[in-house]
């Protein structure tokens, strides 16, 4: 549910985003735009997805 949630919403997730100091795990870029979202239960931490400045690279983090 939520990859498909995910995937028709992106657009929207990715216009408002903040830019920060990351390392792209791809090209090890220090730059990467990046939000948060709950998808798992209230007590578990935020998922933090990143995309690179550079290589347009995305990758998420629990």
């Amino acid at each position: 549910i939520f990859a498909n949630y995910f995937n028709n919403n992106f657009l929207f997730y990715w216009c408002s985003l903040f830019k920060l100091l990351a390392v792209c795990p791809k090209c090890s870029f220090s730059e990467a735009y990046f939000f948060q979202l709950q998808i798992r239960s209230a007590d578990e931490p935020m998922t933090s997805f990143y995309t690179c400045v550079k290589c347009d690279f995305k990758w998420k983090e629990n």
